[in-house]
């Protein structure tokens, strides 16, 4: 995903020492990329190893998605101050619309982690596009 946005959107005060914190994070270059690694690293020789190398896949799945993810618009400051002073969540559903491109993202997850051959033996007797499809309606 190229983005123009800077790395986290403040709302104001959210300087060092005022008590507020950021509301955003967007994840930073190879984040996923990192904690693939070092759950395929944990995985070796451990009793969940199974679960950790799915896991690995899965968040390696993310980081694809994430490189190629298209931009999409971010709330303005007005919105956040707004957001702020009612205590209300930024990207609440109630009050900041999902961009439709969001399903089409989860099923090229769901497609990705579906060939992977750690997927547990549930997940592929029944695949996660029936899944999917069922709960994307």
């Amino acid at each position: 995903m190229t983005t123009d946005i800077p790395e986290q959107i403040d709302s104001p005060g959210t300087g060092p020492g005022s008590g507020d914190f950021p509301r955003l994070r967007l994840p930073a270059g190879r984040l996923f990329t990192a904690r693939a690694d070092r759950l395929r690293h944990l995985a070796q020789g451990h009793g969940l190893e199974d679960f950790l190398a799915f896991t690995a896949q899965l968040v390696e799945a993310q980081q694809n998605l994430f490189d190629t993810y298209p931009d999409i618009p971010l709330p303005d400051r007005a919105f956040l101050q707004r957001c702020q002073e009612h205590g209300m969540a930024p990207l609440a559903p109630a009050g900041w619309a999902l961009d439709s491109r969001w399903r089409p993202a989860l099923a090229r997850l769901v497609a990705q982690i579906q060939l992977e051959p750690a997927v547990p033996a549930a997940a592929q007797a029944t695949p996660l596009s029936e899944l999917l499809a069922a709960t994307c309606k």
